[in-house]
């Protein structure tokens, strides 16, 4: 047993014991039912301190003015603005959990956070399937293959659709449990390798779109094959992955693109490829520094990029990370620990809101399809602000985010940044905006002992809101398998906390993989620096 799933099995032991305290002693934050037929569940929405610490006030003007730069560079909203749907990452899913994505506490937790999304009128979800997953001779590469099959199916059941995002695995680096080496496999092997992944993919998986492609220099850091992070590299890589793949009939739209930070040139080389249906891109970070040029004005070109050429747009992560310069060493470049601990914060909301406001306008501008949001966790929980809480290191923030995230996601109760989401996404739909229903309560203290760090439930108030949404709930996935079934549901059984404690490790678990993408993103690793 290694030192990781020794401490994952010792950490689920503890949430466990936790959460058993809780339930006996803590009351449901909001009622465990939901109406039969079309009325949408009721959203909690949880409110926090918004005051900006001294510590960080220079920052979050920094950051607000930025914005308003960038508002200005996009100038007005159309008379007929375009459409496109929102979508948020599904990361109880995500493959690089590996065998957690096999047993039944994460079809309960997939379940919960499609619930959940739906509550918000979310209309599309996010799944990343790294290589090599699905790959013959890969452990449980069948039932893995299967696994994405069918939940594919169930998400089209609810009426969603669904976009995969294929890239290599995080292995290497402590934020993936699969076993696998690039090292020793020839370039040439490696294309074939992905190619052949993503065909089974748009042949079997059968997703409404799949991203073959966007990180570059991500790809290059896992995999140690530097030719990706250039954009020569990277076009003949996207362009070879291009000319293998068919259709087969398969609905699946192809796209490919390059994140903000790697420039138009990662993308410039192949936008008039025939068999490339859309242009994909990552929105990180805000600011404009001398590591990454200016990642807003670049989104605009990449937009004007793809009005010239007839293409629409997909865009498969953004987040707005609350950095305004580059993380200190031994980092290279921006996000990772230093970005996401002051992501954390309740008093961030503004900016979360601001952000999600401007994409959605560049996204009425440009010819986008579908907005992704990425860091998911937010959407639940966040933390109030505290000098000693900010003395913590970032995964001890984050484990108790994502116990809270968890928790949260199963009661539909949402941060302000996930209520600006839900009104957006709503909005879209030409459905009600939010609309003030009724108070409750909910929140998190953290009290230091000698040895410890204990967790209890105190109550400040929070506002529960009403969500307009599409049916909810209807489509579950078995506890046994990934089957789907559709039923008139009049209730949601309480969850037994036993079963709660195996979902929030896999949050634990899914949560960090959130950290390592962004933060592998931004900085110039290699596995060899990884390791």
């Amino acid at each position: 047993m290694s030192r990781k799933t020794e401490g994952l099995l010792v950490l689920g032991l503890f949430v466990l014991l936790a959460l058993a305290q809780v339930s006996e002693s803590a009351p449901s934050p909001v009622p465990s039912t939901l109406s039969a037929g079309p009325d949408p569940p009721q959203l909690t929405v949880l409110q926090y301190n918004t005051t900006v610490p001294a510590k960080y006030q220079s920052n979050y003007t920094t950051l607000e003015n930025i914005l308003d730069g960038f508002n200005a560079s996009l100038g007005p909203t159309p008379l007929s603005p375009n459409k496109f749907a929102y979508s948020a990452s599904l990361v109880p899913a995500d493959g690089n959990q590996g065998p957690t994505l096999l047993g039944s506490s994460n079809q309960n937790t997939v379940n919960a956070n499609l619930d959940a999304y739906q509550a918000m009128g979310v209309q599309e979800v996010e799944i990343s399937i790294p290589y090599p997953l699905l790959s013959p001779g890969f452990p449980n590469s069948s039932q893995y293959l299967n696994y994405y099959t069918q939940l594919v199916q169930t998400v089209h059941s609810r009426g969603m659709k669904a976009l995969v995002e294929s890239h290599v695995a995080f292995v290497g680096t402590g934020f993936s449990s699969l076993n696998y080496s690039f090292r020793g496999l020839a370039y040439s092997d490696f294309v074939t390798g992905v190619a052949a992944q993503d065909q089974l993919i748009i042949s079997k998986v059968k997703p409404d779109y799949i991203d073959i492609g966007t990180e570059a220099d991500t790809e290059a850091g896992l995999t140690g094959y530097h030719q990706l992070d250039t954009a020569s590299g990277w076009t003949s890589f996207i362009e070879q992955l291009l000319s293998s793949l068919s259709k087969d009939g398969s609905p699946t739209k192809i796209g490919a693109g390059a994140g903000t930070w790697n420039g138009i040139q990662f993308m410039q080389g192949f936008v008039n490829n025939p068999n490339l249906d859309f242009l994909t891109t990552h929105i990180y970070p805000l600011y404009d520094g001398s590591v990454v040029g200016d990642p807003l004005q670049t989104l605009i070109q990449m937009g004007q990029l793809a009005q010239q050429n007839n293409k629409r747009i997909i865009i498969s992560e953004f987040w707005p990370e609350t950095v305004t310069s580059p993380s200190p060493p031994p980092g290279t470049g921006v996000g990772g620990e230093f970005a996401d601990h002051q992501e954390v914060w309740g008093f961030t909301t503004g900016i979360d809101a601001k952000t999600l406001e401007l994409v959605a306008k560049f996204s009425e501008i440009y010819p986008v399809e579908l907005l992704n949001a990425f860091s998911e966790q937010y959407f639940f929980a966040h933390l109030n602000y505290t000098p000693q809480l900010d003395s913590e290191g970032y995964f001890t923030l984050d484990n108790q985010i994502n116990q809270l995230w968890a928790q949260n996601m199963r009661t539909y109760t949402v941060t302000p940044t996930g209520e600006e989401y839900a009104s957006l996404a709503s909005a879209s739909q030409g459905q009600n905006q939010t609309t003030l229903s009724s108070t409750t309560s909910q929140s998190l203290t953290t009290h230091q002992s000698s040895s410890t760090s204990e967790t209890t439930a105190k109550t400040p108030s929070t506002t529960s809101t009403v969500v307009s949404s599409t049916g909810v709930g209807s489509t579950i996935l078995s506890s046994t398998t990934l089957t789907s079934s559709t039923e008139s549901s009049g209730a949601i059984t309480e969850f037994p906390y036993q079963l709660a404690a195996v979902a929030v490790l896999t949050a634990l678990i899914a949560g960090s993989y959130v950290i390592a993408r962004r933060k592998l993103s931004h900085q110039n690793a290699t596995p060899r620096d990884i390791e």
